[in-house]
């Protein structure tokens, strides 16, 4: 349910220069006053010092001319990394999401919650990202895995105000994987998420589509992705079209994942400072896994909850029941939490 390091847009390179032409190197040619030389028998003839002097007008001309057309190229294509190329169709970014309004609430001070998007020109959003993975097996000792990085989110695809772009900065990733009580050191693992963008679509009812990566990943990589992808889409879950106040709620139903008779179901409750969430996680319409979320939205002042409807802090908490085949039934536990980093008002002018 994935798909878009941090890469940075490059600027175009704008190189001011005379145009080159054939009257201009023969002008120079002929403008060109020879130094008083004393005759010897090793010196060049006037005719020869002319025809070298051409010879390298030439040469340095050829070398303008191959520079501008170089930063022409490089200007209309960034290399790779500096603009990501999308490689999904919009049928990939499915939603999945059904909406329903449990209860409106305060309706004297119901408002219509909608997410801002991120506009083009605005600069990078930076998250903070903690997941605590714990698996306990029947047999064999518990995993646990430590997961602490930046999360950068910006626009997408110029054009399309839905589209963003999500990455991890690589020089931020820190990874501990606990077999009991030893610790397994992966080497190098931050270098292993730099270029991997993922590329998704935030909308401003039903939030976050699911993620598309835009280079192969291996199954390692996609696996640590793949938690990422379910901890901000349910940051940036599905709202009510209707107006809610404080006391009401909504019935969110992700069947995203429906044809591997996976869904998850999201209560949540309009509270004075936060949305309180219940997860429930079903694999074929049966509960086995089961959580709480807590969701702040950056706020403007005390009487204006929820303005500029941008994500401040998701945390929470999910229990699941997995069965692990030869290893045997165990428990998968599963603890969040994104933290905004950093927020920048988009550029004037």
């Amino acid at each position: 349910m994935m798909t878009e390091t941090s890469s940075s847009q490059q600027e175009p390179v704008h190189v001011a220069t005379e145009e080159v032409t054939d009257a201009k190197v023969a002008e120079a040619v002929g403008s060109a006053e020879p130094a008083a030389v004393e005759p010897s028998a090793g010196a060049e003839e006037p005719d020869q010092r002319t025809a070298s002097r051409l010879k390298q007008i030439v040469v340095i001309s050829l070398m303008v001319i191959l520079l501008i057309a170089t930063v022409f190229v490089v200007a209309l294509n960034p290399p790779s990394g500096s603009q990501p190329v999308s490689r999904a169709s919009e049928a990939q970014f499915s939603l999945g999401r059904k909406v329903m309004l449990l209860a409106p609430g305060n309706t004297e001070a119901a408002q219509l919650l909608r997410y801002a998007p991120f506009l083009e020109g605005m600069q990078p959003v930076r998250y903070k990202l903690y997941i605590q993975e714990n698996n306990r097996y029947d047999k064999g000792n518990p995993v646990r895995t430590e997961f602490r990085a930046d999360v950068i989110i910006r626009h997408g695809i110029p054009g399309n105000p839905r589209s963003i772009y999500i990455s991890l900065d690589e020089k931020s990733v820190d990874i501990h994987v606990y077999d009991g009580e030893t610790e397994r050191v992966i080497a190098d693992l931050g270098t292993m998420f730099n270029g991997i963008i993922l590329e998704s679509r935030l909308d401003s009812v039903s939030g976050m589509s699911r993620f598309v990566p835009n280079v192969e990943i291996n199954p390692q990589i996609g696996r640590v992705l793949y938690i990422l992808s379910d901890v901000l889409r349910y940051a940036w879950t599905g709202l009510p079209e209707q107006a809610v106040g404080v006391g009401g709620g909504w019935q969110v139903l992700d069947d995203t994942n429906e044809a591997a008779g996976e869904t998850v179901r999201v209560i949540a409750a309009l509270k004075p400072e936060f949305v309180e969430m219940k997860l429930e996680h079903l694999t074929r319409k049966m509960i086995d896994g089961e959580g709480n979320a807590v969701l702040r939205f950056l706020r403007k002042n005390a009487q204006d909850s929820y303005e500029g409807q941008y994500v401040g802090e998701f945390k929470g908490q999910l229990r699941t029941t997995l069965d692990h085949g030869a290893e045997g039934k165990g428990t998968h536990e599963l603890a969040f939490s994104l933290r905004f980093g950093q927020w920048e008002v988009p550029k004037e002018g």
